[in-house]
């Protein structure tokens, strides 16, 4: 009888225990998780493609609704937005390949550091609650603004579409607030101070996220763009893509009856000679890509240039980079990349003087060409590749206030070779970014274009911010 009443005994505890644990892995999970965080200010109310959430070293994927707290950090993918919605605040809108950490989160401040990427915000504090945007060592505030940050290397560029922002660090040189139509860039400068100026805001200077982003704001307040215009960008750059396509085909066609390759491959990738003159760079914040003076001492490769049609690389070895049989060979992607200098054409008179014949007669140095490219590769490694392949000189360097490489020259032409505001700059998709061409990672069908601006910084090729 003892016997039975201590077995019973010991099975009551072991289900107590057994109890208790499962209730303790049940919290544990919901505490991570945040399933009991009703107080939270900041939750996720929407969520497009992949995004995931690291808490307390733990690292899981996103789900709509579910409530942030301070310490924890959010990183979206590819194709993916994540829309956090603060109480009293207002709302902040992660585009892709962003990273963020909740560095505050309490009754009267709301601060998120911005580790990279980009961020829309649309802020309207109540009951004298503040709101703080933390990058690199600089502080954005503001109370009644709705703006985005762009994030993506050495420098941050804001753009303000209503209201007023305010900037602030430890030691900062220019401007301190940028109000609606204005766009202001921070960096570093020689000395370590920050250095902030302003700029005029154009619809051109936005890419495809922040224009459905303001068009999206614009329902509920009147915003420095219209609908009407944001419109007109985007159907311009819809007409440029197809026209794109057009060429790229014709091209191609073009190649093949010659006999020749119509795809650019992938390379093994290789250690590269830092000290090799083939060392290409892109622009800082405003997309242009160029410097180092006149160049025209540098004797050209062919004796007729101008009627140089750079066809493709050579034979394509399609065998990707030898990998381990536990690593996967990567997938391998298409884009479309042309170089052109057309503008020059109609700046002649104003041409560094022996220059002349490396201008083609169509402006084209490139006609638009499929490149292969890996997964992670930039703008700026298909250039070098495709320069590599068609037998067209560059030249390019680093520049490390920028965190990013410059494109000084391609084609014998450099920054300045044609007015005292030519150089090269890059688009993709119809946009010109606003950082650097070796920190803007390549998507799947993404069209490239290298084009020389003569006058305005870029106005005449439809690139200036300013």
């Amino acid at each position: 009888m003892k016997k039975a009443q201590k077995k019973q005994l010991l099975n009551i505890v072991m289900v107590v225990l057994i109890a208790a644990i499962v209730f303790s892995g049940v919290m544990f999970a919901g505490r991570i998780r945040g399933w009991f965080a009703d107080d939270s200010t900041i939750t996720v109310s929407d969520k497009l493609g992949n995004a995931n959430i690291e808490r307390e070293g733990i690292a899981y994927s996103l789900t709509k609704g579910a409530a942030l707290a301070a310490g924890d950090k959010v990183e979206t993918r590819g194709n993916s937005t994540v829309t956090l919605t603060m109480t009293d605040v207002g709302s902040i809108i992660l585009g892709e390949n962003t990273k963020i950490s909740i560095t505050t989160d309490q009754d009267k401040v709301i601060s998120i550091d911005v580790i990279g990427g980009e961020v829309f915000t649309n802020i309207e504090t109540k009951q004298e609650i503040q709101f703080i945007l933390n990058v690199n060592g600089r502080t954005i505030t503001s109370n009644n603004a709705v703006f985005s940050l762009s994030a993506p290397s050495g420098s941050q560029s804001i753009y303000v579409y209503g209201g007023r922002v305010n900037f602030a660090a430890d030691c900062i040189s220019g401007e301190t607030s940028a109000q609606a139509g204005q766009t202001a860039t921070m960096l570093e400068g020689d000395s370590g101070e920050t250095l902030c100026s302003l700029g005029t805001l154009t619809a051109t200077a936005l890419n495809d996220f922040l224009i459905t982003q303001v068009k999206t704001a614009n329902d509920a307040v009147n915003l420095c763009f219209t609908d009407e215009e944001l419109d007109i960008v985007v159907a311009e750059r819809q007409n440029e893509l197809m026209a794109a396509v057009i060429e790229r085909e014709a091209h191609e066609k073009e190649l093949l009856s010659q006999g020749g390759n119509v795809e650019v491959p992938v390379e093994i990738p290789q250690i590269e000679d830092t000290d090799s003159k083939e060392v290409a760079s892109t622009s800082g914040n405003t997309g242009s890509n160029s410097s180092g003076g006149d160049k025209s001492d540098k004797p050209s490769d062919d004796p007729n240039p101008t009627e140089k049609q750079p066809s493709a690389a050579p034979a394509p070895d399609k065998t990707p980079a030898p990998t381990s049989s536990a690593t996967p060979a990567p997938d391998i992607y298409t884009c479309t990349i042309s170089i052109r200098c057309d503008t020059i054409l109609d700046n002649m008179e104003n041409l560094v003087e022996g220059k002349a014949q490396y201008v083609p007669a169509n402006g084209v140095i490139l006609a638009a060409s499929s490149v292969q490219f890996y997964d992670g590769e930039t703008v700026f490694d298909v250039l070098k590749r495709t320069c590599k392949a068609a037998g067209i000189q560059i030249e390019y360097s680093y520049f490390p206030i920028y965190e990013s490489y410059y494109i000084e020259g391609i084609n014998h032409l450099y920054e300045f070779d044609c007015g005292a505001e030519s150089g090269w700059m890059y688009k993709v998709n119809g946009w010109f970014p606003n950082y650097g061409c070796s920190a803007y990672m390549l998507e799947d069908s993404d069209t490239i274009v290298w084009c020389y601006t003569c006058n305005g910084l870029g106005e005449d090729v439809g690139g200036s911010v300013y």
